[in-house]
């Protein structure tokens, strides 16, 4: 009866052994190893995630390394692109089941790009995959997914340019920069002596002329991008009469004025700061003279 229970307990410890050998080790399974550019990142997340870009900045092409270690050997690895399905085209399936040559390890780098021109915030999703040779069924599956920060870059307006713009009598005015700003004084001057005004109007093909607020132009609030300029612009009420902005006087010299206008022509937002304006009279002159004084900045969006 020993005898029976000794061979009994020698198979079961053999049988517990042959099934003890068949579990998986760990450290055989296969696995992946994702890099953004020189960050390595966690081998047990399995969903790693980057955000480049910014809004002043459209994103550099992002290189990912990627390792796929198969200790029993290579049988198959695939990079899969889930996201965004328009660009799935780049790897929409992308299987590699040869040229391993008996290895257990494969290094592939792919190169995430933001297409030309997507300004808008974008994510490429990539899903990986990769077989063991010895067992077709075990694999490891990751993703990852690179994020470019919507991009919405602003540009300075340029630096103010002075000018000094003439009005005489019946003719029309002249100036530094009168009609890029897309302004003109024509006809005579506006009211009734004493108190008549120099007439500034919108120019053939200017879209606005609108009054903007000093503290547009200087200050802590003032408009520094083409961007805002162009957003105030665009809220603000247009200039309308035939009279146009009537505040220049054409009876005296006028100092320490902080008159503040703007304008859109085309793709283009200009604003306008008159500072100060000097009449003369005859006999001096052979009609009522007018010049105004100031300068302005342009935000040009058409170039």
């Amino acid at each position: 009866m020993k005898k029976v229970n000794l061979l009994l307990i020698a198979v079961f410890v053999a049988a517990s052994a042959m099934f003890v050998g068949c579990e998986a080790d760990p450290s055989d399974e296969p696995t992946i190893k994702i890099t953004f550019g020189n960050v390595v990142q966690d081998e047990d997340d399995m969903h790693p995630t980057i955000t480049v870009g910014s809004a002043q900045d459209f994103g550099t092409p992002l290189a990912v390394h990627l390792e796929f270690d198969a200790p029993g050997g290579l049988k198959e690895v695939r990079i899969r692109q889930t996201a965004p399905t328009s660009d799935a085209g780049n790897y929409g399936d992308y299987p590699m089941t040869s040229g391993f040559d008996g290895k257990n390890l494969h290094k592939e780098t792919i190169t995430v790009t933001r297409p030309e021109g997507h300004n808008a915030a974008y994510t490429a999703t990539y899903i990986l995959d990769v077989f063991d040779n010895d067992k077709v069924t075990q694999e490891a599956s990751k993703q990852f997914s690179v994020t470019f920060v919507a991009y919405n870059p602003t540009q300075p307006l340029s630096t103010a340019d002075p000018f000094v713009w003439t009005k005489q009598g019946t003719n029309a005015g002249t100036g530094d920069g009168l009609n890029v700003v897309g302004l003109q004084m024509i006809g005579g001057f506006g009211g009734q002596t004493p108190n008549t005004f120099v007439r500034i109007t919108p120019a053939t093909g200017t879209d606005k002329f609108v009054l903007l607020a000093p503290a547009d132009w200087e200050g802590t609030a003032q408009i520094t991008t083409r961007e805002a300029l162009k957003a105030k612009i665009d809220a603000t009420a247009a200039i309308t009469g035939s009279d146009g902005f009537a505040e220049i006087s054409a009876n005296g010299s006028q100092n320490n004025l902080n008159h503040v206008l703007g304008t859109k022509v085309g793709d283009n937002y200009y604003m306008i700061r008159i500072t100060s304006s000097g009449v003369q009279a005859p006999p001096a002159v052979p009609a009522t003279t007018v010049t105004i004084n100031g300068s302005y900045k342009s935000g040009i969006f058409g170039q």
